[in-house]
């Protein structure tokens, strides 16, 4: 679902990530050449630098999509944050035991609630809102139903 909105070659000027495919940037990985880089290969970077930074294997199901989305598009640092203060831990960008302790104590539904209104409104104080805002809100109503009516 992920590749579904970053599945493409990107060269915009605007985008601070320089060339990016498949939602990896040659600003982040430096050392690859991104223009090559294969879909295997971007799934091997999506999980070992997302994924499990954010600890999704241990999270409800039906929140997974919605933070790894969130680490993907917003960074791994702001997406742990966004989950902290929803479960009300100590927002230090890094998921930990405490982080995974204290978000039982919520439904999932609030979760997603707490952290898509923190997307949203991140993505709208960002300097490339007028640019880029029409899309982000469509993936983020898209990523935040598909994690709403998951069983």
């Amino acid at each position: 679902i992920v590749l579904d909105h970053e599945g493409y070659v990107s060269d915009d000027s605007n985008d601070p990530g320089g060339l990016t495919k498949y939602g990896i940037s040659s600003r982040a990985y430096p050392e690859l050449d991104v223009s090559e880089l294969t879909q295997d290969e971007a799934i091997a970077i999506y999980e070992k630098d997302y994924w499990d930074k954010m600890q999704a294997q241990y999270l409800p199901p039906k929140l997974r999509l919605l933070v790894f989305d969130c680490a993907v598009n917003q960074g791994v640092t702001r997406a742990a944050m966004f989950l902290q203060r929803a479960c009300g831990a100590s927002a230090d960008g890094v998921i930990g035991p405490r982080t995974l302790f204290l978000m039982k104590e919520f439904t999932p539904e609030f979760l997603i609630d707490s952290i898509a209104r923190q997307r949203l409104q991140a993505y709208i104080r960002n300097p490339k809102w007028t640019s880029y805002g029409s899309g982000w809100v469509t993936r983020l109503l898209d990523i935040t139903l598909r994690c709403l009516l998951h069983p």
